[in-house]
């Protein structure tokens, strides 16, 4: 099943780098203000999710789902 959430819909190069961040065990906060601070982020949210940043409920479905 193809994931379509926030952090699903990001360019693999960001989320590459978020998954590198919860290997590495850094903190959600600090990947949150991080990921959510990124231009390319900005605009999909805004395009696709009322602006809505990326939540730590979104970041959890990813840890335990895309993530692995």
């Amino acid at each position: 099943m193809a994931r379509t959430g926030k952090i699903a819909r990001l360019p693999l190069k960001v989320r590459d780098e978020l998954n590198v961040r919860l290997r590495d065990n850094e903190s959600g906060q600090t990947i949150l203000e991080w990921v959510n601070g990124l231009e390319v982020t900005k605009e999909l949210l805004a395009r696709h999710f009322n602006a809505e940043p990326i939540s730590d409920a979104n970041l959890s479905v990813w840890r335990q789902g895309g993530f692995a």
